[in-house]
């Protein structure tokens, strides 16, 4: 099963991966996409690198490509 994963630092909070697949990503408080319900890693108080094991890796295929800042990945 693919595995979604973002590194978080990197992200620029365009909100791309939100609007191509909103039942998996969504941007937060502080302006940077988080990917729902993934397993989260963290440095002190930031979030690292977030991850989630998925059936179908579907439209977050979509989100990583349209990614200007290239920190969505899809692992096998």
């Amino acid at each position: 099963m693919p595995k979604i994963v973002q590194d978080t630092p990197g992200c620029i909070g365009c909100g791309a991966c939100a609007a191509i697949c909103p039942d998996y990503w969504e941007l937060g408080s502080e302006g940077k996409a988080h990917l729902k319900k993934a397993k989260v890693t963290k440095e002190g108080k930031e979030i690292v690198r977030q991850e989630l094991v998925v059936k179908d890796a579907g439209c977050n295929k979509d989100a990583a490509e349209s990614c200007p800042a290239r920190v969505i990945h899809i692992e096998k």
